[in-house]
């Protein structure tokens, strides 16, 4: 289930989460983000158990998106710690963003091996 984050609760859930937190700046009405929820869901349900994935609407929460230098949507920023890790803009599919999170964590981190 992808969350959805606001200026009440980012600082809770996002900043100050003790699991990674996958945050998608997105608007409703941008073409782009629509067609990459989708992408968004598959990786919640795959990884939900190493990590939490969220959303927040910029046209309503613009501050947090400017403090973060969001430019374009959607980007999507990984926390850790409270903590930007790592960036991605523009679609992406469930493959692209699940292996870039394995790369940026670390592949032990979020419970994958290499026999696996």
């Amino acid at each position: 289930m992808v969350k959805s984050y606001t200026a009440g609760n980012f600082r809770a859930d996002v900043l100050e989460n003790g699991r990674p937190v996958l945050v998608d700046f997105s608007a409703p009405g941008s073409r782009p983000c629509r067609i990459l929820r989708p992408a968004l869901e598959d990786v919640a349900d795959e990884l939900g158990d190493m990590l939490d994935v969220g959303s927040v609407n910029v046209g309503v929460d613009g501050e947090i998106a400017a403090y973060y230098n969001i430019a374009a949507v959607p980007t999507m920023l990984l926390f850790v710690g409270g903590e930007p890790r790592g960036r991605l803009v523009g679609l992406q599919s469930c493959q692209e963003i699940s292996e870039t999170l394995m790369c940026t964590l670390g592949v032990e981190e979020i419970g994958y091996t290499s026999q696996q």
